[in-house]
C-alpha cells in the first residue's frame, strides 16, 4: 500500500485587539462645565416715554367780593386749612345797608305815586261817564297809572338787589382745602372782581406735563399712565390721561397733558415734582427675559 501524504494546513487566527492602557476607559472629549441655561422667548417690549412734570390741583379758586366795601374781618392765613361753607371774609355792610335804605325809600315813593295815579284814574273815569271829564283826560290818567306801576316794579327789583348784596358781605369757602394765597388785609377796600384769597382743594390732584409732538400723538384720554414722585422713591401711583390740550406752546413746541390720579395718597401735595411714564410704541418679536431652566449642563466642545 503506497504511503499517503498527510498535508495539514494551519490557518493562523488573527485576533485584533484595540490599543489601550490595560482596559481603562478613554475620554471622548474635554470635560463638561456645569452652568445654568437660559430659555429665550419672543415677546413685545413696550416703549415707555418718561416726562417730568408737577402735581397741581384741579380745583383752585380765587375768592373775590361781589359787594363793594371795606374788609371788616380777614383772619385766615396762608397755609391754613378751611372747610367748605366756612366764612373766610366779612365785608363792612355799611355801604350795603345804605343802598338797602335808599332802595326801600324808592319802593315807598313808588307805592304812593301808584296809589295817587289810581285815584286820579278812578275820578276821571267817573267824570267821563258823567260828562264833566273828557275821554282824553281819562286816557292820560290811565297812562300815568301804568307808568307808576312800572316804576314800582323797578323799585322793588332795586330793593331785592340791594338786599342780596348784604348776603355777599360774608364770603364763604366753596370747597374744603388750603389757603395758598392772600392778597388783601383787614381794612383794605374790597371791590368787585378783585381776588382776596386763593383756596386750593386737595380732592382732585392732577399730574401736568408738557410732552413733545412725537409723544402726544400716541396719547388718548383714558390711557393708563404711571407716575413716580421724586420725594417718594419706590412708590408708583396709577392713573390715566384726563385731557390733552391740542394747541402746542409756540416757544417750546410742547403740548399740555393732564393725568388724573385714581388713588392719590394723602401725602401727595401740589407742587411736587413727578416723573410720568406714558406707553409709547411697541417693538415686536424681541427676545426678552431669560427664563431659567435649572439643572442644565453646558459641555464644552460638544454640540
Amino acid at each position: 500500500m503506497a504511503p499517503r501524504l498527510l498535508i495539514c494546513f494551519f490557518v493562523p487566527v488573527l485576533v485584533l485587539s484595540g490599543c489601550g492602557d490595560g482596559g481603562k476607559k478613554t475620554s471622548a472629549g474635554p470635560p463638561g462645565i456645569a452652568a445654568p441655561t437660559e430659555l429665550v422667548r419672543s415677546a413685545d417690549i413696550p416703549d415707555i416715554d418718561s416726562e417730568a412734570g408737577s402735581v397741581v390741583s384741579d380745583d383752585r379758586i380765587d375768592l373775590s367780593s361781589r359787594a363793594v366795601g371795606y374788609i371788616k374781618t380777614l383772619d385766615v392765613r396762608v397755609g391754613q386749612k378751611v372747610k367748605k361753607g366756612e366764612v373766610l371774609v366779612r365785608i363792612d355792610p355799611s355801604e350795603v345797608d345804605k343802598a338797602v335804605r335808599q332802595a326801600r325809600a324808592g319802593v315807598d315813593a313808588a307805592n304812593r305815586d301808584l296809589a295817587d295815579a289810581e285815584r286820579d284814574l278812578g275820578a276821571f273815569s267817573t267824570g267821563a261817564e258823567q260828562g264833566w271829564a273828557s275821554a282824553d283826560t281819562k286816557l292820560k290818567a290811565r297812562v300815568r297809572r301804568d307808568i307808576a306801576q312800572t316804576t314800582l316794579v323797578k323799585a322793588e327789583a332795586a330793593l331785592a338787589d340791594a338786599q342780596a348784596q348784604r348776603a355777599y358781605t360774608a364770603i364763604e369757602s366753596p370747597v374744603g382745602g388750603v389757603v395758598v394765597a392772600r392778597y388783601k388785609h383787614g381794612g383794605d377796600m374790597a371791590t368787585t372782581g378783585v381776588p382776596i384769597l386763593t383756596v386750593e382743594s386737595r380732592e382732585v390732584l392732577l399730574f401736568k406735563v408738557f410732552v413733545p409732538e412725537s409723544g402726544v400723538g400716541r396719547m388718548t384720554p383714558g390711557l393708563a399712565a404711571g407716575v413716580r414722585i421724586d420725594a417718594l422713591p419706590g412708590e408708583a401711583i396709577k392713573g390715566a390721561v384726563l385731557r390733552i390740550v391740542p394747541s402746542g406752546d409756540p416757544v417750546t413746541r410742547r403740548y399740555e397733558v393732564a393725568r388724573h390720579d385714581r388713588h392719590s395718597a394723602g401725602h401727595v401735595r401740589p407742587g411736587r415734582i413727578r416723573s410720568g411714564q406714558f406707553p409709547g410704541a411697541r417693538d415686536s418679536e424681541t427676545g426678552v427675559g431669560p427664563a431659567r431652566r435649572p439643572g442644565g449642563r453646558l459641555c464644552r466642545g460638544r454640540r
